[in-house]
C-alpha cells in the first residue's frame, strides 16, 4: 500500500512538472524563405504552439543578414511588428509578410518568362542571406 502512495505520488509529480515545462516553453517560432508565401509576401513566420496554453498576442522582430554581416538588410523591419493571431494549445500557425528589399521588380500580371525572371531575382537577393527572428509570444490558459 506504501510503495502504491509513492509509485501515484511520483507519477502525479512528474506529470506537473511535465506541464510546467510544456506550459513554459511549449510554444516558438521561426521563420524562413520555405513554405506556401507568394513572392510579394515572402517571409514565411511558423508560430508552433505545443504547450497548454493559448497564445494571444505575438511580437515580431525579423532581420536579414548578409554576406557575413550582422547588418540587416530588409527595409520595413527596422522595428518590433505586432501580430494579434489566436494559436491553441497544440496547434501551428502561419504568417506571410511582405519587405520592400525582397519585392521584385515589375509588374506582377506577367507571363511564364517574367515569372521566371522574377523567381531568379528573388534567388540571388537572397543568396547569401541568414534570416533571423527574434519574438516574443504572449499566452494566457484557455
Amino acid at each position: 500500500m506504501k510503495i502504491r502512495r509513492i509509485v501515484i505520488s511520483a507519477v502525479a509529480l512528474f506529470a506537473l512538472i511535465g506541464a510546467a515545462y510544456q506550459g513554459s516553453y511549449g510554444a516558438y517560432a521561426y521563420a524562413g524563405f520555405e513554405g506556401h508565401c507568394n513572392l510579394e509576401r515572402p517571409i514565411n513566420i511558423i508560430i508552433r504552439n505545443w504547450s497548454a496554453k493559448r497564445i494571444v498576442r505575438e511580437r515580431f522582430f525579423v532581420q536579414m543578414w548578409k554576406n557575413g554581416h550582422s547588418a540587416n538588410v530588409l527595409a520595413d523591419h527596422g522595428n518590433w511588428f505586432d501580430y494579434d493571431k489566436i494559436v491553441e494549445p497544440f496547434t501551428t500557425a502561419a504568417l506571410c509578410v511582405p519587405d520592400s528589399y525582397l519585392k521584385p521588380p515589375g509588374a506582377t500580371d506577367l507571363d511564364l518568362a517574367g515569372q521566371i525572371a522574377q523567381v531568379n531575382w528573388f534567388n540571388k537577393r537572397i543568396e547569401g542571406g541568414e534570416l533571423r527572428l527574434d519574438y516574443k509570444l504572449i499566452t494566457e490558459w484557455p
